[in-house]
């Protein structure tokens, strides 16, 4: 199964929950795109997020934004946004393989309420990998 996590600017949510299921998950593999990254595409994720996930034991140093593309939505058989319904593109938005987790964006947040929100994330993709095996 190949699963897409999908956010916002991909630096934050979707960029902890792939790495996560691709840690938890022993047959599956997830990638994560953003929606609205542009510009953006290829930096880093933010040193908050390298830093968070290294206490989890997972590195996500030389992970980059992307884009979401058609080709995206194409390869995954699952599609779990951490953003709002509305906030995605209508190719999501109708697509059968979509499942929403809508969980706030983190930006500017503390670091606590950061790890509150990596937490959560940690809390359902491991479900989810669980679910799948």
């Amino acid at each position: 199964m190949k699963g897409l996590f999908i956010c916002n600017a991909n630096m934050r949510r979707s960029q902890i929950a792939e790495a996560f299921f691709n840690q938890y998950s022993k047959t599956n593999r997830a990638e994560s795109a953003g929606c609205f990254v542009r510009e953006r595409v290829g930096k880093r994720v933010p040193e908050e997020i390298i830093q968070i996930m290294q206490e989890r034991g997972i590195d996500v140093s030389k992970n980059v934004r992307k884009q979401l593309t058609k080709e995206h939505i194409q390869r995954a058989d699952k599609i779990i946004s951490l953003t709002e319904k509305e906030n995605l593109p209508e190719l999501v938005q109708k697509s059968p393989k979509l499942e929403i987790w809508a969980l706030e964006d983190p930006l500017g947040f503390p670091m606590d309420a950061l790890r509150e929100t990596r937490n959560e994330i940690e809390k359902r993709v491991k479900k989810l990998a669980k679910e799948l095996e």
